[in-house]
């Protein structure tokens, strides 16, 4: 997962990349089967940079709902491998449109998503995109011109 830092000097966002291009969910390896821990949730929501005022909270949902209103909002998971669990609701017009699960799935759509953050907080992407992805793209030619090299 590519997530944001903001350099001290000129107070720009730039992405870091995760070691060996896993997201943070990724790396936390669990199963369909394992919720996140409270402290992995935390992680996620960091990498991911959703912020606690854009999370409407359980309570604020039932209250609505006992009263016979509804809440504005849109369901997101933040787990790595299972869109059932570690759900949260965040705000309508919160940028973040997509489960972790298919972010994982797709480089293209967590780029999107990344952009839409970025743009919606103000934050000025310093490193591009299209650049890393190259590097990636460099990385996986060597690799299979090397497993090319050795089936020979």
């Amino acid at each position: 997962m590519l997530s944001w830092r903001k350099r001290k000097d000129s107070g720009k966002a730039f992405i870091v990349r995760p070691k060996s291009g896993k997201s943070m969910s990724q790396m936390l390896n669990k199963s369909k089967d394992e919720s996140l821990t409270t402290s992995e949730l935390k992680k996620v929501l960091e990498s991911r940079k959703i912020e606690q005022n854009e999370i409407i909270p359980e309570d604020e949902i039932k209250q609505a709902q006992s009263k016979g209103e509804s809440v504005e909002g849109r369901l997101i998971s933040l787990h790595p491998t299972n869109p059932q669990l570690d759900n949260v609701f965040v705000d309508e017009d919160s940028p973040h449109l997509y489960d972790e699960f298919d972010l994982n799935k797709s480089l293209d759509l967590r780029e999107q998503q990344n952009r839409l953050v970025a743009e919606q907080k103000g934050l000025e992407i310093q490193e591009d995109i299209d650049q890393m992805r190259d590097k990636q793209n460099m990385k996986e030619s060597k690799k299979n011109k090397k497993d090319d090299d050795e089936e020979e």
